[in-house]
């Protein structure tokens, strides 16, 4: 959790802010703001919560027996990171806006998609639970990377969803 939580919240938001930077160099800030939380989020965010798991396979092996503990760690990292993030923008939603925006920013954050973050994230569990489990060298190499790949693909659509309005959003969310 307190990785999540410190670690993988400060890495992306470092990375975030500064790619943000970088693509406004070059774009307006709306199509800045849609790549970032498109593109940049989801890769980094994903990579620096699934980090700890990945860690923990490789240096706590006796602690790390298949997909379930794949599945816990990856899930309570994510919860660190979707603890901190959510501060985040329930703060900025107070300093933008006042009630009306904290009010819709709790509802769309604290209601509507807390667990986010941990179904992402669990694909990169799972992921690197089945290597943790298999005895083929192929799938202890590739499991992790499409678990991976799956964690930010699914973060990437929720993102791009979230930047529609309506219909859009409300498919993707049915869906995950």
């Amino acid at each position: 959790f307190l990785w999540g939580a410190l670690v993988a919240a400060l890495v992306a938001a470092t990375v975030n802010t500064s790619a943000m930077a970088v693509i406004e160099a070059v774009a307006t800030r709306s199509e800045a703001t849609l790549v970032t939380a498109v593109v940049v989020a989801p890769v980094v965010e994903e990579a620096a919560k699934g980090a700890f798991v990945l860690l923990i396979w490789w240096f706590a092996r006796r602690e790390f027996d298949g997909l379930i503990d794949g599945m816990v760690y990856a899930g309570l990292v994510a919860a660190g990171f979707a603890f901190t993030e959510n501060v985040q923008y329930l703060a900025q939603a107070w300093t933008d806006g006042g009630q009306d925006l904290l009010t819709a920013t709790f509802i769309a954050r604290g209601l509507m998609s807390p667990f986010a973050h941990p179904m992402f994230t669990v694909l990169t569990g799972i992921g690197i639970g089945i290597a943790a489990h298999s005895r083929s060298a192929l799938i202890r190499w590739t499991a992790p990377v499409v678990g991976y790949l799956c964690a930010v693909l699914s973060h990437a659509l929720w993102n791009l969803a979230a930047t529609t309005s309506g219909q859009g959003m409300l498919a993707v969310y049915l869906i995950v």
